[in-house]
Order: structure tokens, then sequence, then C-alpha cells
């Protein structure tokens, strides 16, 4: 079976199994908040902010070097190893952290924090595990453990909901997931601890560790410094009405995220000094990405509130201004993750670094504005897309220095204009209003435009998928 087939296999298998998954998930969440209340949220996105914020010390990206180095001898042990270690170290961190965290913020949020930190620090050992899994395109058995563990969280969460644990609820489910996929990666995972450690590797997997650490760090900064900001500043009200609007904005990366997340990284890493298969396998997750977030970009645009209110309740429709504000960022986050992945598959880490700390400075920038002008904090999520498409700049560039050829505006370029011409039809046309039977004449309209436009390379792929 060729490479490439067995790309669109994993990543078939992933997507199903982690699609249904993503749909109970999906309709738990929306449940949940229609159950909670913002400040709920808002003191759950608190703590998970610290949390992660204090994770970045754990942010050496172990399952990936496992994964990137698999021709090194006793790899998976050795990285095992260094993931224990990172078990301890963050518990105890986690610990001292939620007692210094009483005297700063409510009783209820250290609480979350040190429960948080103490499951958290499980995933390290478990990622290991699921990437011998992945090493060798066993996405399916992944994707299940990974995928049906949250679900199951979710459900007993609901539950928990509604005998009215309120916030604890959150914690709960995070607590039940982290433990459910850990249990699960043991389990099912042929992969057994050799007791075994080799120096050589040991140096090769902190050598690209290094490298992830300070890309996971920027990279949490750029997610979670703004609800820390926001949190601390504008209080838990606003955070929630922020941060449900940023997970709604999250979730069309995270549909499309199966292809080029994990099974994109597995199946790059093993053509790693072949950059131009690279750059083609890139362009064709671009180009069907691009499709469908300009779309995804478009509707937000248009309809902030229809959509919001739709998924989440009428009581979020205050958060409407916030959603609008993330449309660049919906669109920009999938290009933005594709062009990651090619890159960390060849160790270039540091390109994807230096493209987030700027993203930092333009969030920072953004906040800083707001706060000055008398809390005007719906202008945070346009900040954090324009920062996003400036990632996408250098991210571009970084491959083009790496030999990985991407002509990025020919795959774009269509589902661009096209959402520009939806935008300016609908403007000048003032009898328009906003309903779902027209979300859904705008979705059909829009598969119908691209299946003409783009039938030639639907035509290649078909040929490729029988191959």
């Amino acid at each position: 079976m060729s490479l490439a087939k067995s790309a669109i296999q994993g990543g078939l298998w992933m997507a199903g199994i982690r699609y249904i998954a993503f749909i109970i998930n999906f309709v738990g969440n929306i449940w949940l908040a229609r159950l909670l209340v913002p400040e709920d949220f808002g003191i759950f996105a608190l703590a998970m902010s610290i949390s992660e914020i204090l994770f970045m010390i754990g942010g050496f990206g172990l399952a990936k070097a496992c994964i990137q180095l698999q021709d090194q001898p006793k790899v998976f042990d050795t990285g095992l190893v260094f993931a224990w270690a990172l078990t301890a170290l963050l518990s105890v961190i986690g610990l001292i952290s939620a007692w210094v965290a009483t005297n700063v913020y409510a009783h209820d949020v250290a609480i979350f924090l040190v429960v948080l930190c103490l499951i958290k620090s499980l995933q390290f050992p478990g990622s290991v595990y699921l990437a011998y899994l992945e090493k060798d395109f066993a996405f399916r058995k992944s994707a299940f453990i990974s995928g049906f563990g949250r679900s199951i969280a979710i459900c007993l969460a609901i539950a928990l909901a509604i005998w009215g644990l309120g916030k604890w609820s959150l914690l709960l489910r995070e607590v039940m997931a982290i433990g459910f996929v850990f249990l699960g990666s043991l389990i099912f995972s042929p992969f057994r601890f050799g007791f075994s450690f080799d120096k050589n590797t040991a140096k090769k997997i902190w050598r690209f560790s290094f490298g992830m650490f300070f890309m996971r760090m920027s990279e949490v900064l750029f997610n979670r410094a703004p609800n820390l900001v926001l949190g601390s500043l504008a209080g838990p009200a606003t955070l929630g009405l922020f941060e449900r609007s940023l997970y709604v904005s999250n979730l069309p990366n995270t549909m499309l995220s199966q292809f080029y997340g994990k099974v994109g990284f597995a199946v790059f890493s093993k053509v790693k000094n072949q950059p131009e298969k690279i750059a083609k396998g890139l362009e064709w997750n671009l180009f069907f990405a691009s499709r469908i977030m300009f779309l995804a970009g478009l509707l937000v645009f248009l309809f902030p509130e229809l959509v919001l209110t739709t998924l989440l309740g009428q009581q979020w429709a205050e958060a409407a201004p916030f959603f609008q504000g993330f449309t660049p960022f919906i669109v920009t986050l999938p290009i933005f993750a594709i062009l990651k992945h090619g890159l960390l598959a060849i160790g270039a880490t540091r390109p994807v670094t230096v493209s987030r700390i700027v993203g930092v400075f333009i969030v920072g920038v953004g906040t800083l504005m707001a706060w000055f002008s008398d809390s005007q904090w719906v202008v945070v999520p346009w900040f954090m897309s324009w920062a996003s498409l400036i990632g996408i700049i250098l991210l571009a560039i970084a491959c083009y220095k790496h030999k990985m050829m991407i002509n990025l505006f020919r795959v774009i370029k269509f589902p661009f204009f096209i959402a520009m011409l939806f935008i300016f039809a609908v403007m000048i046309t003032p009898c328009v209003k906003p309903s779902l039977k027209f979300i859904c004449i705008t979705i059909l309209a829009w598969a119908i435009i691209f299946i003409f436009l783009d039938k030639n390379k639907l035509s290649i792929f078909y040929n490729i998928c029988k191959r």
C-alpha cells in the first residue's frame, strides 16, 4: 500500500471514529452550556489557563519526539522514562502553585487548579503509549482510546450537572476524560516498558524536545494568556463569553485536524528527508481545509448571533461580537496547523515558535488597547485573528526555506474570492434576513460552486485513493 493511501485510510479511520466522539462531545458541551452559567465556565477556564501555563514546563512533545526519531534504538523506553519524570515534577509544581493561588484567586479556583495539575500530569506517559500505535499507523485504535474516553466523560459530566453539581461537573469531566484515556492507552497499546535507557537516543530526544518546549510555551501563551488576562481584569462573566466564542471558533479546526494532525505528522515523519513529498501532502491538506474553513468563516462573519445562539442557546447572544471577531481566526487556524505539522516532521520547531511569539505580542497589544479604551474586550478576538494570519506568512516563508515549495495563493484563491463575492452580495441585498434556511442555501450553493470549479482536482484525488 502506498504511503498516500495509508495516510488517507488512517485519516478516514481516525476521522470516522473521532467524528462520532466529536458529535457526542459537541452536543454534550452545548448541553452543559445550557445547564450552567457563564461564571461557571469562567472559573473553570481561569483554572485551566493557569494549569496550562504551568504545564509549559512539560511541553517537550515526547510523543512527537518518539515518532520523529522512531528509527533510533530504545526510543520509546527512553521517552517513557522522561515522561514519568515530568509527571512527578509537574505534580509537585501543581500542588505548590495551588497553595499560592489561594492568596490570589477564589478558593474554588485553587481547588480546580490542584486537581487539574495532578490529573493532567498523567498525559505524559499516556502519550508515549499512544505514539507507539501511531508510528505504525494504528490510528483506529488510537482514535478509539482518546475519542470514546472523552465521550464517556462528557456524558457523566452532564448527569452531574443535572444533579446540581454546577461548575464541579466541568472539573470532573476533565478528570474522567484524562483518566479514561490514560487507562485505555496502557491497556490497548502493545508497547511495554523494557526498563532500558539509551543515552544517545536520550540526547536526540532532548534536542528535538527542547525545541518543542519553546514552541509549546509560545502556543500556550498565545491560546491561554488572553483567558488569564480577561479573567483577572474583566471578570469571569466576560471571560465566559470570550472562552465559549473561542471554543466554537475552534470546532471546524477540531473536525479537520484528524487528517493533518496526528496522521499528517506520522506520515510526514516517514518521508522527513523528502521535502517535495511533504509539500505535496501539505497542498492536498490545504486544498480541502481551505474550502471548508472559508465557508465556516463566511457564515460566522455574516450571522454570528444566529450561529452562536443556535449552537449554545439564546443566553449566549451577548457573545456574538466576540464570535464575529474570530472570523479570520476560524479561516487561518487550520492553515497554520497544516504548515506547522509539515515543519515539525522535519524537526523545524523554531519557525513555529517565532510565529507564536509574534502572535503573543500582537494579542498583548490588542489586550492593552482594550483595557485602556473603556474595556472594549471585543477587539481581543480580532487581534488573535490577525496574529494567526501573520503566523501563516512566517510559516510559509519557513517552508520555502526548507525546500517545501507550496503555492499557497493558488490553493486558497478560489475560496477567498468566492467568500468575498458572497459577503458583497449579502451586503447589497437588504432583504436578506438571518435564518437557518438561508444558511442551508448558502452551504448548498458553496458546495455546488466548488464541485464545479475543482472537478479536475477532485478527479486526481479519486485516482490517488484507488491506487
